[in-house]
């Protein structure tokens, strides 16, 4: 048994869900000095929903085809790589969570683009 989250951020892309807290502990691991990784799911034609990563990147720059390389191998198939410097909004509540309703407004008004 494994909790992998909440039900609100799972992605459905194609007709296999992901989990977005999974995607970012996966690439956590394999690049640790992001300092801030989110994932979410973004409507999209082909697939339902597509998965966004948003990095606040931190140092040295990691190349977004190196991550969504190193993803696939790992079973996450990455459509796009947003890399920001705006801090990504949190739940008010916890103050570390990501607030992923508010990350797909900001990505939508092209705020964080």
């Amino acid at each position: 048994f494994w909790l992998a989250g909440r039900l609100h951020s799972t992605i459905l892309r194609g007709k296999k869900n992901y989990h977005a807290q999974l995607i970012e502990q996966a690439i956590t691991e394999t690049f640790p000095d992001l300092e801030k990784v989110a994932a979410l799911g973004m409507a999209d034609p082909q697939w339902g929903e597509a998965i966004i990563i948003v990095v606040n990147p931190g140092q040295p720059h990691v190349e977004p085809d190196l991550i969504k390389k190193e993803m696939k191998t790992k079973g996450y198939p990455i459509d796009r790589i947003i890399f920001t410097t705006a801090e990504l909004p949190v739940d008010p509540r916890h103050n570390a969570k990501t607030d992923y309703g508010k990350l797909k407004r900001l990505i939508q008004t092209k705020k964080i683009s």
